[in-house]
């Protein structure tokens, strides 16, 4: 798999027709059509709209990739008809030397970020631009970084319509992570993605072990 920083590259020289993609950072470019939901290979559970609660974990952003995100999620907030691009309006990044990165994705955001973090946040182009090194040579106390998420407007809980689609666009650009969607509503549910590489795989509850009598049923 190429590097993230020379897939850049190539698509920096890509011709003007490249606008009708996503700028992807592992493997090749996807069309913004699949990243917004068209693809029929790609699944939601959220048809029905049931309130869920998305929980991000550790989901980790090379710093090369900030600026490439950044930019397709503009892109794919002004595609017809995509079904989770309201979803990009609450993202933004945290850096392990404790900065609040705002995307500059959305005006909400960066309004509710300034009232929870004052004047702390970073505004991404005002994070600085610093020469990319391969993988080999990254130095290991350089900071590293995390999407977070905050739906501000709506509260923990929402009607996360086409989650899916927001995977798939979200594992382009990380490296690691998992993100978990827990239902809040009657019957309950927990499922959730692994992030790797550029790569996700789905995560799920199954049985494990044997069943087991509670040692207070022995003394009854």
């Amino acid at each position: 798999m190429p590097s993230a920083v020379s897939h850049m590259a190539r698509q920096s020289r890509q011709p003007a027709d490249h606008q009708r993609y996503a700028v992807a950072s592992f493997g090749e470019k996807v069309s913004l059509s699949e990243f917004a939901g068209f693809n029929p290979n790609i699944r939601s559970r959220n048809f029905m709209g049931f309130y869920t609660q998305l929980i991000f974990n550790q989901i980790e952003l090379p710093r090369g990739c900030l600026r490439p995100m950044r930019d397709s999620a503009r892109k794919m907030l002004v595609v017809a008809n995509c079904r989770w691009s309201y979803m990009l309006n609450y993202i933004y990044v945290e850096s392990s030397d404790g900065d609040i990165i705002d995307l500059q994705i959305s005006q909400e955001m960066k309004k509710e970020l300034k009232k929870s973090h004052g004047n702390h946040p970073v505004p991404l182009d005002k994070l600085g631009h610093r020469k990319e090194h391969i993988e080999s040579e990254v130095d290991p106390d350089d900071p590293w970084y995390m999407l977070a998420w905050d739906p501000c407007d709506i509260g923990d809980s929402g009607k996360w319509y086409a989650a899916d689609g927001f995977v798939t666009w979200i594992s382009e650009f990380c490296t690691a992570g998992q993100l978990y969607q827990v239902t809040q509503e009657g019957g309950g549910g927990l499922w959730g993605w692994e992030f790797n590489e550029g790569k996700f795989r789905e995560l799920e509850l199954k049985s494990k072990g044997r069943w087991r009598k509670s040692p207070q049923s022995k003394t009854a």
